[in-house]
């Protein structure tokens, strides 16, 4: 059996075999301080049983690291749990019952108490390491963040800026074409006065003169 198995042994209750209020929570394993609030979703990642195998895993291996031969705490809870899952002892038997097995082994309470107390020292210290790296993704990813909010900021007014000077030209267009236009239909209305009066003037000088060869024809041939 690996070491992780061997923890989980000792400190995870299966689903299955969950007992009494007491058995629980003797048996669960304590949640990590969280520094606020998690959403739903969090939780629940924090709570998969992926998640939970992987930190498991870490923590499994820093107190295998520790794991000091012969019988200490981590055998004592072992022998804890088999003593409650008997179901036929309070607390203080229990404890007192899995602590004759260390007594015949010549382990007294103070090093088993001690042995406890160095491998919370270890666990909280891998806690302090797992706390010192997530901040630092966490920085790293704000820095990230935060660096390309700021382009994405500049690129926003830069686009701003030329939606601002091609609406700019687009108006100056709108307005030059409007005054075009307006010059056009001007000039439409101009060259249709002069052709008027153009014709009326031809009319005026050529029916003259064809009077004027009508009367020379007759007068003066």
């Amino acid at each position: 059996m690996s070491f992780l198995d061997k923890l989980k042994a000792v400190f995870i209750v299966p689903e299955g075999n969950k007992g009494n209020g007491k058995k629980r929570e003797a048996g669960r394993a304590v949640p990590a301080p969280s520094s606020r609030e998690l959403s739903e979703a969090e939780r629940q990642a924090a709570l998969s049983e992926d998640s939970q195998s992987m930190f498991l895993q870490m923590l499994s291996d820093a107190l295998e690291q520790q794991n000091e031969p012969g019988f200490d705490y981590l055998e004592y809870r072992k022998a804890l749990r088999s003593v409650q899952a008997l179901g036929n002892l309070d607390e203080a038997g229990c404890y007192r019952t899995a602590f004759a097995a260390a007594q015949a082994l010549n382990v007294t309470a103070p090093k088993l108490i001690d042995a406890a107390r160095r491998y919370v020292g270890i666990l909280e210290l891998e806690f302090q390491k797992f706390e010192q790296t997530a901040q630092q993704f966490l920085e790293a990813e704000t820095t990230k963040n935060e660096r390309l909010a700021e382009q994405l900021r500049r690129s926003i007014q830069e686009k701003e800026k030329a939606i601002e000077t091609l609406q700019k030209e687009l108006d100056e267009a709108k307005l030059q074409l409007s005054g075009s236009e307006g010059e056009l239909d001007s000039a439409k209305a101009k060259v249709e006065v002069n052709k008027r009066g153009f014709s009326h003037v031809y009319q005026q000088l050529s029916g003259q003169i064809q009077a004027d060869i009508q009367n020379m024809e007759r007068y003066l041939s």
